[in-house]
Parts: structure tokens; sequence; C-alpha cells
């Protein structure tokens, strides 16, 4: 003799319009992250173009000072010679270099790459209207 067995979970309609609701709230969660994103790396961005600017005028007057324009130069203007004399040639154009300022300008330029895609990402988010945002 087989008794049947209570239902514990009966079946119900979700209340109408509740995922208008909760797609409204997603979207609006989604371009307030975007917006917070967009400050951060926007302001990363301008600090990195500004630094850039900054240190590549430090950079070309360390070239200057150094020498090591003339290097350059002669590099374009007598490459028969530098490929004649080419160790001796570069041993002292790594000695006369400011690594230091190359170092800096590369370190500063990386994060400017990094974060320009980021930025227009999120740009694109944040200022997207949120009919379209909620379709997709």
């Amino acid at each position: 003799m087989t008794t049947p067995t209570p239902r514990l979970f009966t079946e119900t309609e979700p209340p109408e319009g509740i995922a208008l609701c909760i797609a409204t709230q997603i979207t609006r969660l989604r371009i307030r992250r975007a917006r917070i994103r967009l400050a951060l790396l926007g302001t990363t961005t301008l600090a990195s173009v500004i630094a850039t600017v900054n240190v590549g005028v430090s950079l070309a007057s360390e070239l200057t000072q150094s020498g090591a324009s003339e290097y350059l130069t002669l590099l374009w203007t007598d490459a028969d010679i530098v490929l004649a004399h080419s160790e001796a040639f570069l041993l002292s154009l790594s000695e006369v270099l400011p690594l230091s300022g190359i170092t800096l300008l590369l370190a500063v330029l990386f994060v400017l790459l990094w974060t320009l895609p980021r930025v227009s990402a999120a740009a694109r988010v944040a200022f997207t209207p949120t009919r379209s945002l909620a379709v997709s």
C-alpha cells in the first residue's frame, strides 16, 4: 500500500513585469560600473598623456646633453663606418644613452596604450542609451 507523498513545492507564477525590473536593474548596475571605470581609467589616461609629454621632453634634453644625438646622426650619415666598427659603436652608444629615461618613457607609453581601449569600452557602455542595453 503506497500513500501519495505530499508536494512540498508548488508551482507559482512570477509577478507581472519582474523580468523587466530585473533587466532594468542589471542595466543600471552595468552603466554605474562603466562610469566608475571610466572615471578611474580616464584619470589614469590623462595622467599618462601628461607624463608622456613631460618624460619625452626630459628624454630629448638628456639625449642632447649626453651626446647620443651625435651617435644617431653618425648612424644616418655614415652607415658604412658604423658597420665597419659596429662593436665599438654599439658599446660606446650603450654607455652614452640615458637608459633610465628611455625605460621611463616606455613604461608610461605602456600604461597609456593599456588604458586607451579600456577607456573606450567603458565610455561606450556609459554613454549608450539604456533602452538599447536592456534589449541586448
